[in-house]
């Protein structure tokens, strides 16, 4: 349930640009039903009425809100958005039947591992109190990381 903050419209669809169909005066408790969706950027709710009326809640960044829960329940929410999925390139098998390629191609494995193996090394030295710039600087000595 909520209550009313300000002059409320209620609308036939979950959007602004949809007819206004009934106002609600502030102070009003308002009963909703099902699911909230976003929509135009904004939270709309279906009120519990005859007549598939819709009310805005409030801007999802949360700026400007027309209505207050006062509910005993959980206040209804709506579900995540999906998640943006980039795609990726295709995982192809190993066709290298020359054991040169093959050996290759491990190398350049062993050597992108090498170096987040450094990078991790550098960062955790960047941590200890007795580390400094010059340390990195030469090459003397921290052979061990290079």
């Amino acid at each position: 349930m909520f209550i009313t903050l300000d002059v409320v419209h209620l609308f036939a669809e979950p959007n602004a640009q949809a007819r206004v169909r009934a106002r609600l005066a502030p102070q009003q408790t308002l009963t909703v039903s099902g699911i909230p969706v976003i929509n135009n950027g904004w939270i709309w709710h279906r009120v519990s009425m005859p007549g598939g009326y819709w009310v805005p809640e409030m801007r999802v960044d949360g700026t400007q809100a027309f209505l207050q829960w006062i509910g005993t329940q959980a206040k209804p929410i709506p579900p995540l958005p999906d998640p943006v999925v980039t795609p990726q390139q295709p995982v192809t098998a190993n066709t290298a039947t020359n054991t040169a390629e093959t050996s290759s191609a491990s190398a350049v494995a062993s050597v992108n591992d090498d170096d987040r193996v450094r990078t991790v090394a550098f960062a955790i030295l960047l941590f200890l109190p007795t580390w400094s710039m010059r340390h990195v600087h030469n090459p003397r000595c921290c052979s061990f990381i290079r």
